[in-house]
């Protein structure tokens, strides 16, 4: 029996610890989030004092610094310059049901509380949930914007107002046939503009990569 699970243990490929992560990938660890119970709540408003908000905390604070270091790099001279446009951060996994909503919502949540202004939008158009978390409409959201797309007074009706401070979300909105090909109009380069002109930072809460082709 221990030989066995030696053996499995060996041709596991999976990623299970921050540590197996740190080995592996050319990126930096932003923070490691605890396993929380299925929950459509948002764990830094909800459950402020909770382990799994202040590890959302963790992660904003490092994001925060992250983008820091980016506009350093980007600027001119001695950190002085141009200040690059309003940093996106795109929200995604390997397949569904990997938590990745429940951490763009939270992330949102958290960067709100350190006084930024986030817009959150939803480009998981197939199982759009990311409304749920912030007790908003599905609809009107992307799908509507694209499909009856009227500039800024359009953007202003699929934008909706959320309980966590400074915080405001772009749903999915109507179902989509063809979600890919939502996502790959101009009217999404328009909403996206839009929003990155109105928020400090801009979460996308994208697609699993490995289930289809909409999160490239």
């Amino acid at each position: 029996g221990i030989a066995l699970a030696l053996v499995l243990e060996r041709f596991d490929r999976r990623i299970t610890t921050w540590r197996i992560a740190e080995e592996l990938l050319p990126y930096p660890l932003l923070a490691e989030i605890p396993r929380m119970r299925r929950s459509r709540r948002l764990a830094v408003v909800a459950r402020p004092t909770s382990q799994g908000a202040d590890a959302f905390r963790l992660l904003a604070s490092s994001a925060l610094h992250a983008i820091e270091q980016a506009r350093s790099v980007h600027a001119e001279g001695n950190g002085h310059g141009t200040i690059p446009e309003t940093p996106m951060l795109a929200i995604t996994s390997a397949v569904r049901s990997e938590g990745k909503s429940m951490i763009s919502a939270n992330l949102g949540a958290a960067l709100g509380e350190l006084g930024k202004k986030v817009i959150v939008l939803s480009a998981d158009l197939r199982s759009p949930t990311i409304h749920r978390y912030f007790d908003a409409p599905a609809v009107p959201g992307v799908v509507d914007a694209v499909n009856t797309w009227d500039g800024l007074p359009g953007f202003q009706r699929v934008r909706h107002a959320t309980k966590a401070p400074g915080v405001s979300v772009i749903p999915g909105g109507s179902a989509s046939p063809r979600p890919a090909a939502v996502l790959a109009t101009e009217e999404i380069q328009k909403l996206v503009r839009y929003a990155r002109a109105e928020c400090d930072i801009l979460i996308v809460d994208t697609p699993a990569i490995l289930m289809s082709g909409d999160a490239v």
